[in-house]
């Protein structure tokens, strides 16, 4: 419930953090994220921010009309020719969730609604894939504020999960890059 900071600030940190500063000191650190979404840090931020101008900030009027809802089409993405296509498919993967991936992430193998045999509310699958997608392809972001967090630290986690055994590995370089950014600050 707390204001988030404008989105394209977010995604100013973000593109500062991970490809002024990260890749800057690690140069392996894109290698390992490639290897674990098969884009580069660059590749996903630049979908971050594609989405994000053409999803955040609209009003719900209108869903007819995705100009002016937020809604997007991800088959569109995934079926452009060339390196947009390729990127798409891999970051739809990681960063999008349909109806039943939901339902299955925040209610598990329950079928009933009784909110009192519930388990605790969690965010964390929004904050994992913060991208709703309809099975006809189109989506939309769930959540701006959690989508934007992705800009800002969602590089490193897809580099941890990409190896385990070394998070604090990375841990420690986004701590430094982080450094960097609030000494430039």
């Amino acid at each position: 419930s707390a204001p988030c900071p404008h989105p394209l600030m977010m995604l100013a940190r973000g593109a500062s953090l991970f490809a002024d500063r990260l890749l800057a000191s690690d140069p392996v650190a894109n290698d390992h994220f490639r290897t674990a979404t098969g884009m580069g840090i660059h590749d996903y931020m630049a979908m971050v921010v594609d989405l994000a101008v053409r999803g955040l900030g609209r009003d719900v009027e209108g869903l007819r009309d995705p100009d002016k809802c937020g809604l997007f089409n991800a088959n569109a993405y995934e079926s452009a020719p060339g390196l947009l296509g390729i990127i798409s498919r891999q970051f739809f993967a990681r960063e999008a969730q349909t109806a039943q991936e939901l339902r299955q992430a925040l209610w598990g193998d329950r079928r009933d609604a009784d909110e009192s045999g519930g388990a605790r509310f969690d965010l964390q699958p929004l904050r994992a894939r913060p991208i709703f997608r309809a099975d006809d392809g189109r989506a939309i972001i769930l959540d701006p504020k959690l989508f934007v967090e992705r800009a800002s630290a969602g590089p490193l986690f897809h580099l941890v999960r990409s190896d385990p055994n070394s998070a604090n590995r990375w841990f420690a370089a986004f701590g430094d890059a982080f450094e960097l950014y609030a000494q430039d600050m």
